[in-house]
């Protein structure tokens, strides 16, 4: 029941922050269009978003892909003689 308890837990969180989120860009969403000058955006206006994208990526690759550090290793001979003795 603990499970069940936790995941209501998180589920309402991540509700509270959407709700907030979209109390927020509602102000956002109704002010006026922002117009920007066409004559400034360059090719360096871009550099910037891809930078943080790239960077975003790699850092998520870097989690997904890391080694396990475990103190103490597997032993596969413990492991073999638990398994026969089944």
């Amino acid at each position: 029941m603990s499970s069940l308890k936790a995941v209501s837990r998180r589920l309402g969180t991540w509700v509270m922050v959407w709700a907030c989120w979209l109390a927020i860009q509602g102000a956002a969403w109704a002010g006026p269009p922002v117009t920007t000058n066409t004559e400034k955006a360059g090719p360096g206006s871009w550099v910037l978003p891809y930078v943080i994208v790239i960077l975003c990526i790699a850092l998520g690759m870097l989690v997904v892909c890391r080694t396990a550090r475990r103190a103490e290793r597997a032993r596969p001979e413990k492991y073999e003689a638990v398994k026969t003795a089944d």
